[in-house]
């Protein structure tokens, strides 16, 4: 059960990651002339459109026809091409088929698992189109999210794309609240004491996904430094509590990220730190020479 969620969660991921983040726009009204827009683009496909739409519906189509309604992968399917039809402004389609992968989804075992992140995604493609919509689509997903356990990678991660949405949509004073809010949560669980490890290596992630929050090596001379280099210094505390493979993967990325930002010392200290915890040897990155990848 939990090999074929995480196959799902994957799957969710990706189309995301395809989808990019959407720019901002403001709310349509139904009388507007920016839905009237949305309406009139639907009768109006150009010839790549329709592509995207009948490779999304036959995609559809064979995983049901292999694996049937009840897979857990399902609902993930059934989200997928909601937002193909979202992104081409098939609102009436896109939001029926959100509902019936929700409704598979709720059919789960643990549909918790998977329901965040179908709003998620749905939320980033919705605010291009309407961005009070969008955080509506989100809020949904927030009970799901709080039935998952404390700490857990998939909770923390939803709660990330929430801070995302917001900053992404021009929401800037909620954005910042809910980033306290995290903080808070991620401050009780570094202070925990009898974590597992899972959790342990959950929480440092998400610190270092804070830590992208104020400041990025692409963008290295803009953003507020100190408050990034913070949490990548508390995430690194929370790795040192981890295997020795953790810890000193770990300190290479930070070593990385220093060397990033042209900071000699503090990278030198990182190699420093490696070697002690690798009989004297620098980290050697290990690659997998079927994808290139380490």
């Amino acid at each position: 059960m939990k090999a074929k969620a995480a196959r799902a969660l994957c799957l969710l991921n990706a189309g995301l990651l395809l989808s990019g983040i959407p720019a901002v726009a403001n709310k349509p009204t139904p009388k507007s002339e920016s839905f009237k827009s949305i309406l009139n683009a639907s009768k109006e496909l150009n010839a790549d459109q329709k592509l995207q739409i009948q490779l999304a519906e036959k995609d559809l189509h064979d995983f049901e026809r292999q694996h049937g309604a009840t897979n857990i992968d399902y609902s993930v399917q059934l989200a997928n091409l909601a937002n193909v039809y979202l992104r081409n402004n098939q609102m009436i389609q896109a939001e029926k088929t959100l509902e019936r992968s929700l409704a598979a989804a709720r059919k789960l075992r643990n549909p918790d698992l998977v329901i965040p992140d179908i709003m998620s995604n749905w939320a980033f493609g919705m605010a291009l189109k309407d961005k009070v919509k969008a955080i509506e689509a989100m809020d949904r997903g927030v009970a799901s999210a709080n039935n998952l356990p404390f700490g857990s990678g998939n909770r923390l991660g939803f709660l990330f794309n929430r801070i995302q949405l917001y900053k992404q949509i021009g929401e800037n004073i909620e954005a910042d609240k809910q980033i306290a809010d995290v903080d808070d949560q991620l401050r009780a669980l570094e202070q925990a004491k009898g974590l597992d490890d899972s959790i342990i290596a959950s929480v440092a992630y998400m610190l270092r996904q804070m830590s992208g929050l104020y400041c990025l090596p692409s963008n290295r001379n803009t953003g507020d430094f100190k408050k990034a280099e913070a949490y990548q210094i508390r995430a690194i505390a929370q790795y040192d509590k981890l295997s020795k493979d953790k810890r000193l993967l770990a300190h290479a990325q930070l070593q990385e990220w220093y060397q990033s930002f042209g900071m000699k010392q503090k990278s030198e200290e990182q190699g420093n730190i490696i070697k002690s915890l690798n009989d004297g040897k620098p980290y050697k990155k290990h690659v997998c020479h079927g994808c290139g990848m380490g």
